[in-house]
C-alpha cells in the first residue's frame, strides 16, 4: 500500500463528470480504505477528501465528488489538511 506523506491517493478510471462509478469501484476504494486501517497504514479517524478541495481541479468529477461526499469518514471543510500541505 503505497502511502504519500498522510494520505492514500485512490484513483478511479473514467470521466467521472459524466459517468457514475461503478458499484464495484466504489466497494473497492471502501475495502482498500478498511484494509489500510486493519493493517494499521491508515488511522481509524481518517478522512476522505476529495482532490478538488485541496487544489483547483475537476477532479473527481461531478458524479464521483457527489458520491464521496455522502461516505461516513467524509470531511466537508478540508482546510486544515490544505494548511498541511504548504
Amino acid at each position: 500500500m503505497a502511502l504519500l506523506g498522510q494520505t492514500l491517493p485512490i484513483n478511479f478510471t473514467n470521466t467521472l463528470t459524466v459517468n457514475t462509478p461503478t458499484q464495484e469501484a466504489l466497494d473497492a476504494a471502501r475495502n482498500l480504505i478498511k484494509c489500510g486501517v486493519e493493517k494499521g497504514h491508515l488511522s481509524p479517524q481518517y478522512h476522505v477528501v476529495a482532490h478538488k478541495q485541496l487544489i483547483a481541479t475537476e477532479s473527481p468529477g461531478r458524479k464521483l465528488y457527489s458520491e464521496v461526499r455522502r461516505w461516513p469518514d467524509w470531511l466537508e471543510n478540508a482546510d486544515s489538511i490544505k494548511n498541511k500541505q504548504r
